[in-house]
Parts: C-alpha cells; structure tokens; sequence
C-alpha cells in the first residue's frame, strides 16, 4: 500500500510538472523573473528621422483587487509613449492586463489560440482584432522552445506580428492594442528570464548606458518612409562591408554587399517598421530603422 502511495505521489508530481509549465518552464509572461527592453520609437516626417529611446519593463510586488492577484508592472520610464497597465496576471495562458484600480481588466494576449481565431483586445477606449495566421516555435537563446503566433490586423493592406509565448508581441509588448502605429510605436530590443538574455532583437541596454563603436545617430537612411529605394548616410572614416535588413520578428529578409553611393532596394518589402543593421569594414558595427511604405 505504501508503495502504491509513493508511485501515486510521484505521478502526481510528474503530472504537475507537465500541466504547469508557467511555474516550472518558466513560460509565463507575467513573472518577476522576466525583463523587457524596449523602444520607445518616433518617425518625424518632416525631417525624415527616427528617434528612439531605450526603456526596461518588469514585474515585481503582487497586489490583491477584489479577491483577485496582480503583479504590479514597473518600469523606469516617466512618460511611456502608449499607456500600459498598472497591473497583470496571467491564467492559463491567457494574460490580462488592468490599467489602474478603478477599470476592468482584459485580455491581451492568448496563447492557446489555433490558426484562424480572432482574437479583440478591447479596453474601452481602443480596441483591435487580430487573426492567427499561421502558429510555428522559435528557439530561446538559452536551447528552450517557445510557441509563435503570426497575428494578422485585418486593415488593407493587412499588416502582421509575431507573439511568442512567455516573451509577448514583438511590437508593444506590455500593450498589443498599440501594435501597429507607424508615425509612434514601440518594439521589443531585448528579453532576459532570471537576468539572462533569452531573447534579443537589438540593444539589450538602457539608452543612457548604450555604447556604439559607430553612433547610431551617425547613420541614417533616406527616403524614410521608403517606397522602392533605401540610401544609407555613413560616416565618411568607415567603409561598409555588408548590410542586413530585419523585420519586427529578428528575422533577416534582406542582405546584401553594399558599396558607397549604392541604394538598398525594398520594393519587394511588405508595409511595416524594418531594422537595418550595418557592418563596416573595420568591424563596426551600427543601425538605424526605416518605414516602408
């Protein structure tokens, strides 16, 4: 009888460990163990620039409201470009947010969803409804894999994200109602789980402690927004190598060996916000982002 016992509490554990993923995965996103780094970004069409500024999110003390936990979102940003929530929780792999304690809390993210589901984000105030498009894995830094949802925003053209679970939108990550403003957005740089980088799309550091070999602000790019042509505006002192183009995702779509003078053809690029990244002869490294139009 004792034997049957044992045997009975190991495959219950067994069982919870498999069934509880947020707690032994580590795949929640509302975690105290998770950090974000994020950009704060803005286009300036009159005078064809993009400024960014990098921000940390992260979730610490809990808080009770109405029966129900919180964890409180904290961040070293004063003014965040879009509002995000003062509290979230996450159940079942379904997250919610609430953005103080006198609204209702709702849904951002699901990642339980299937290929086809809409998906409303409604706070009231805004509100957008997402499809899946397609659902595939990605691998975290560390080897671990994680579920990726390609969510469509069903305007014309439609425009497309990425969620991955435990990490959020690639795009507005603490508040995906945000996901698709072109003139002001925000984009996740960087992703740590217990103070390791899980997940990085750019900087992992805050802007007052960056360090670029080549200032990012000595490279620019124009036309911006860019329709069929993208010119690249360097540092006289570096000679380029190569130049590679990444969508919101990390994902290169474009590579080439440029030459100076020589544009960056982006006529086949979908609508959206890439990064450009440029490697120079000596080593360099330094980047900048652009609109496509």
């Amino acid at each position: 009888m004792k034997k049957t016992t044992y045997a009975y509490s190991l495959l219950t554990l067994l069982l919870f460990v498999l069934i509880a993923p947020n707690q032994v995965m580590g795949q929640a996103f509302v975690s105290p163990s998770n950090e974000w780094f994020i950009d704060d970004c803005s286009f300036s069409f009159s005078q064809g620039t993009t400024d960014c500024d990098t921000k940390s999110y992260w979730f610490e003390d809990t808080v009770t409201i109405d029966s129900t936990v919180y964890y409180e979102l904290r961040t070293n940003d004063p003014d965040p470009v879009f509002e995000v929530g003062a509290y979230y929780r996450e159940e079942a792999g379904v997250v919610f947010m609430k953005m103080d304690d006198n609204t209702e809390e709702f849904a951002i993210y699901d990642f339980n969803l299937e290929v086809g589901d809409l998906f409303l984000i409604d706070d009231s105030n805004n509100s957008i409804e997402l499809e899946v498009l397609s659902i595939d894995s990605v691998t975290l830094i560390s080897g671990e894999r994680r579920k990726r949802l390609e969510m469509a925003f069903a305007i014309s053209p439609p425009r497309t994200t990425y969620w991955i679970e435990g990490v959020g939108g690639a795009s507005s990550p603490m508040n995906p109602i945000y996901t698709f403003f072109l003139d002001t957005w925000v984009e996740l740089n960087c992703f740590h789980q217990d103070e390791m980088v899980e997940w990085q799309l750019g900087d992992c550091m805050l802007t007052n402690t960056k360090t670029e070999e080549v200032p990012a602000e000595a490279i620019t790019c124009y036309p911006n927004p860019a329709t069929d042509a993208l010119f690249l505006s360097t540092p006289r002192d570096h000679l380029i190598d190569r130049v590679a183009i990444f969508n919101l995702d990390g994902r290169p779509v474009a590579e080439t060996i440029l030459q100076g003078g020589q544009p960056l053809s982006v006529r086949e690029l979908s609508k959206g916000i890439y990064a450009v990244t440029v490697i120079f002869e000596d080593g360099a490294v330094g980047r900048t982002k652009f609109v496509k139009q």
